[in-house]
């Protein structure tokens, strides 16, 4: 019968190993282009090309009938960056952990059931996906609907133009007497 146990030797070996199998794989993940950039996209402060690409195509669902045209996903790109180029680097670092995890398809699918980059689903299936998505028993999930949705809806109706076609009057005036 051998000896299975492992000495302390071979376990120093064998985690110096996969420090550096894990450390060459990101390396040559960044030298070929396969990790998510840090620089922003053109005529964008934050969001980068990957975020830009994965959030256009999901920001009319999100924004139903408040989103026209493409002029207005693509203001409402801008005025997302522009709340993200405002927060703190922990606030967009977070949500940017969040826009790389849902570009890839395994993390897309386990959250919202698709597997497809939102830009390849039908509107349809892009409506059952978030709300699918937003019903799911998973605490983890919800956070992560909630931190897709929420910045967007924000910047959107934060802006003054589009909050008066939630039928916001705005603030009352004083009216003297």
């Amino acid at each position: 019968m051998t000896n299975a146990a492992l000495s302390r030797r071979d376990f120093l070996r064998v985690g110096t190993s996969a420090t550096l199998m894990l450390a060459g794989g990101s390396m040559l993940a960044g030298l070929t282009g396969c990790s998510s950039p840090s620089v922003p996209a053109t005529d964008f402060r934050s969001l980068r090309q990957g975020d830009v690409e994965l959030l256009r195509p999901l920001v009319p669902t999100i924004l139903g009938s408040s989103v026209k045209n493409a002029d207005d996903i693509e203001r409402s790109l801008q005025l997302l960056d522009e709340l993200l180029f405002a927060s703190s680097d922990v606030v967009r670092g977070g949500l940017f952990q969040l826009y790389d995890l849902l570009q890839l398809g395994a993390a897309r699918w386990w959250l919202s059931g698709f597997w497809s980059a939102p830009a390849e689903l039908s509107e349809t299936d892009k409506v059952a996906a978030l709300q699918a998505w937003s019903t799911k028993d998973s605490g983890f999930a919800r956070i992560a609907f909630r931190g897709l949705t929420q910045p967007i809806l924000l910047s959107w109706f934060a802006d003054t133009k589009n909050s008066l076609v939630t039928g916001y009057p705005g603030p009352p005036q004083k009216v003297v007497s």
